[in-house]
This record gives structure tokens, C-alpha cells and sequence, in this order.
């Protein structure tokens, strides 16, 4: 099917092409801030498209969709329909097609992913492959972003980098704008952290570089100085400690935040005070209205029942405002009008029912439930966040939504028993 052993097969090498383009993701040609910014993995995304819809047409066993994910996949190309058709009244064609095309890309890849739903053997070589996959990209890319911030530091001072956060260079990574970083990072570090704490046949060696590329991955999150995403991320631990009854990784999370806490007010703990005062504290511009985020709602809501009828277009608030409404459901009613936004609506209560009824679901096992529960509490985080910032503009946001929530429709299609799962390892091992 998708990723099968045999090296030499058709599919292995749309699973080397994938990787590529995911480890290529995080890098772009520009660095935001007005420039043209294309990321390095646009051409491997093309071939991996192409590749995908000629596998969809040559391949000759029949597609057979499982049921549970007709219903998801009908809504995914109501929301994907919306964005392209309101692509098309935006005033800037290419600013707007260049964003809305990652959109029917992760589209493709979202439906070929969960494709493999029909057969458990091939969902469960699916789910990890893509899954390790998606980890690799979120650890590169904070990498690339501790990187820069390294090297800004040492042109710049630690005060000017955090505080100037463009013209010292922390924003020079990718797509110009660091809260898309945090957002991208957000949800890899929630399947490094399922991968930790629910794979119960990963070994110690496997389980100790995944803490490692946890603590790289916080460790760049907290760089962005993000703080809807620090924050929607702290309540997520809380959640999934609290609904699992599984306090390790509540604990695992803040014991990482507070040794980069530690080792920041060792080094640089001169600079803080004014950084925190700049940030949240007295020098902070207009906390209580969310940094100017309530004047934007309110203008947006303004124009909405002016103009009811007449969208922007897709990614058309900044062209059309010089500015976006820090807001995914204000942003999407004035970018795609009444339509687009109910399409989205339905597109995110799909995706929240999905995930609640395999919680619900006893014939499921206990492993799948927790790993449902997680997808959750990480697809209310993302949503939370996507109330204060629009990161799902941009090329790396989109392409990991849309591997992220295949990821968690594919996932209870993996569900295997603990007996089955005792007599199926010394297969695997002999094999």
C-alpha cells in the first residue's frame, strides 16, 4: 500500500520523497518581512502530489474508504473548495494562490495518508513511519530556529534580539513571523510526547532521544516568545494529566520548562527584567487588549455587517486592511464570507466529534483511547491559538495541519489488542 517494506516498490519512493519535503519544510528562501518567501519543499510537495493522484489512478486494488472517514474527508473538500473558490476574488492572485495551493496539496496528502485506514497492517506502518516523520521535521526545524537565535545573540544583544524580535533577527526564520514557528512546533511536540508516554513497546534508547528532541523542541518554542502558544500548551499538559490520570507527562513538561527557565536566568538574567516588563509586564503595549488584537476584532465585525456579502478573499484582510484579524473565525468570514466560514465550522466540529466518539468507544483499547485523547486536547490548543494569531497562512502551518489530523483519523484504524500485540511481536522480530 503506502509505505511498504519492499524497497524497490512504487510506494517506498513517495515515502522518500515525503521525507524530503518535510525535512526541507522549515526552510524558505526568504525571510518574511515584504520579500517573496518560497519554501525549499515546494517542488518535492508537487511530486509528491503528482505521484499520489497517478498512484490514485494506476493503483488496481479498489480504494476502499473506510466509512468513519467519508464523512471527514467530504468535509475537508468543502473547506478546501471554499478556500480556492474565494482565492479567486482576492485582488493579488499569486499572494493569495500561493498559500491556498498548500492547502489542495495537504489535501492530497491528507486523503492518501488515511487511505491506508482499510487494511490495520498498512495503517499501523503508515501511522509510524509518517508520524517519526513529522517529529524529524518539528525537530529541524527548531534547530534552524535556535541556530539563528544563537547567531543573532552574537551579533546583537540577548535584549535587542527579544525585544527588536525583527530588526535583531529572531524573526528571520521561516515565513517572518515566530508565532508560526511556536504553532508548527506545538503540535510535533504532541506526537513526541504520545510517542514517549503511549508506546509502550519503545525502547530506551528510542525513548531517550525522543526526551531529547522534546526538550529542543520546548526549548525553541519558549525562543519565540509565543505566549498564546506557551500558554495554550501549559493548559494542554494540565488536561492530558488530568484526563488520563497520568501526571508523568505534566511533569516531564514542567520539569523541561524549568530547567530552560534556570539555565536562561544563569546566563542572561541581567537582560530579563526588562524583557518580562517589555513582554507582559508594565512596558507592554496594550495588554489588556491583546496587543491591539480587540480594535482589529472590532473593525473586522464592522466591515462583516457592512459588507455581509462581500469577502475579501482568501488571505485578502492584509492586502485589503494592511493587517489580519488575529482571529481564525473573524479571518476566515471576511476572507471567504459566510460560506467559507461554515465550511470551516463544520470541517472543526467533524474533527472534535471524531476524536470524542473513539474516546467514548469501548471496543477500542485503552492505548488508542489515551492517544485519542491527546489529539484532543492538541486540537484544542491549536485551535486556542489560532484565536489570537492567523500562523495558518503560511506554508509549513497548512501542510502540517493537514499530516496532523490524517494522523488522527488514522490512528484508532491501528487499534490492536494487547494479546494480539504478544503474538505479533515474535512475528516481527523473526521477520
Amino acid at each position: 500500500m503506502f509505505l511498504p517494506v519492499d524497497k524497490n516498490s512504487y510506494s517506498s519512493q513517495l515515502y522518500i520523497v515525503f521525507l524530503i519535503s518535510m525535512c526541507l519544510l522549515p526552510f524558505s528562501t526568504g525571510t518574511g518581512g515584504g520579500s517573496f518567501v518560497v519554501t525549499f519543499a515546494l517542488p518535492f510537495e508537487i511530486l509528491l502530489c503528482i505521484s499520489i493522484i497517478l498512484n490514485f489512478i494506476v493503483r488496481k486494488e479498489r480504494i476502499n474508504y473506510a466509512n468513519d472517514l467519508k464523512l471527514p474527508a467530504f468535509f475537508a473538500l468543502l473547506h478546501v473548495f471554499s478556500i480556492f473558490i474565494s482565492s479567486l476574488m482576492n485582488q493579488n492572485l499569486v499572494v493569495s494562490f500561493a498559500r491556498s495551493i498548500f492547502d489542495l496539496f495537504g489535501f492530497v496528502i491528507f486523503m492518501y495518508i488515511t487511505s491506508s485506514a482499510s487494511i490495520r497492517k498498512d495503517a499501523i506502518l503508515v501511522y509510524n513511519k509518517i508520524a517519526l516523520i513529522f517529529i524529524l521535521s518539528g525537530f529541524i526545524m527548531s534547530v534552524y530556529f535556535i541556530v539563528n537565535f544563537g547567531l543573532a545573540i552574537q551579533e546583537n544583544t540577548l535584549e535587542q534580539v527579544l525585544l527588536e524580535r525583527e530588526n535583531g533577527g529572531l524573526m528571520s526564520l521561516p515565513w517572518g513571523a515566530s508565532n508560526t514557528i511556536a504553532a508548527c512546533l506545538m503540535m510535533a511536540f504532541y506526537l513526541a510526547l504520545d510517542r514517549v508516554f503511549n508506546v509502550k513497546s519503545l525502547k530506551a534508547n528510542s525513548r531517550i532521544v525522543m526526551f531529547f528532541i522534546m526538550l529542543v523542541i520546548i526549548t525553541a518554542i519558549i525562543i519565540t516568545q509565543s505566549r498564546n502558544v506557551i500558554l495554550t500548551l501549559l493548559l494542554g499538559m494540565i488536561f492530558i494529566g488530568v484526563l488520563t490520570k497520568n501526571t508523568k507527562s505534566m511533569l516531564v513538561f514542567f520539569t523541561m520548562l524549568v530547567a530552560i527557565f534556570f539555565l536562561v536566568v544563569v546566563f542572561y538574567g541581567q537582560d530579563l527584567e526588562n524583557i518580562f516588563a517589555a513582554r507582559v509586564g508594565d512596558g507592554a503595549e496594550d495588554v489588556g487588549g491583546f496587543n491591539g488584537r480587540t480594535t482589529v476584532w472590532a473593525l473586522s465585525i464592522d466591515y462583516f455587517w457592512k459588507h455581509p456579502f462581500e469577502p475579501v478573499g482568501y488571505f485578502g484582510m492584509l492586502g485589503y486592511f494592511d493587517h489580519t484579524g488575529h482571529n481564525v473565525f473573524i479571518t476566515t468570514l471576511i476572507d471567504q464570507g459566510i460560506f467559507g466560514l461554515a465550511a470551516y465550522v463544520l470541517f472543526v466540529i467533524n474533527n472534535f466529534s471524531f476524536c470524542l466518539k473513539k474516546i467514548f468507544n469501548k471496543c477500542l483499547t485503552s492505548t488508542t483511547r489515551i492517544r485519542m485523547t491527546f489529539y484532543l486536547i492538541a486540537m484544542f490548543s491549536i485551535l486556542l491559538q489560532l484565536q489570537f494569531e492567523d500562523s495558518n497562512f503560511t506554508a509549513p502551518n497548512i501542510t502540517y495541519k493537514w499530516i496532523f489530523l490524517a494522523l488522527m483519523y488514522l490512528s484508532p484504524f491501528c487499534d490492536i489488542s494487547d494479546k494480539e500485540r504478544l503474538t505479533e511481536e515474535p512475528q516481527r522480530q523473526l521477520n
